[in-house]
């Protein structure tokens, strides 16, 4: 299995149930797309005195090593989407894993603690 995963901290004016419902779409799509896979969405916060504050989302892929050039096609539409809506979305990948290859563009590997640049 593939495993990697995509930080989205949004910095636009839409409230962030807003957001959550379109992220939870687009992830239902790429299950079903991606069946024999696994796609784990989950709120990040941080803790502040009085209240803990929604900061963003973070995206977990368990995906089969082997998945076909439409999945990948697929990922990559979604990374593209992410960024154009003000995600801001990081992807994070495990040091020893393989390259991600989207729309014939190569994206290096990027470490938990690295950020990749334009993702598309």
């Amino acid at each position: 299995m593939a495993q990697f995963a995509i930080r989205c901290l949004p910095r636009v004016p839409v409230a962030a149930d807003e957001l959550e419902r379109w992220l939870e779409r687009e992830l239902e799509e790429l299950r079903h797309d991606i069946p024999q896979g696994t796609i784990r969405l989950s709120r990040l916060t941080e803790p502040l005195p009085t209240i803990d504050v929604d900061i963003g989302w973070l995206i977990e892929f368990d995906l089969p090593v082997d998945q076909s050039q439409h999945d990948r096609g697929r990922l990559a539409s979604m990374l593209r989407d992410l960024r154009l809506l003000g995600f801001q979305p990081t992807l994070l990948t495990p040091p020893d894993a393989p390259r991600f290859q989207a729309s014939g563009r190569v994206l290096a590997k990027v470490s938990a603690h690295q950020a990749l640049g334009p993702l598309i």
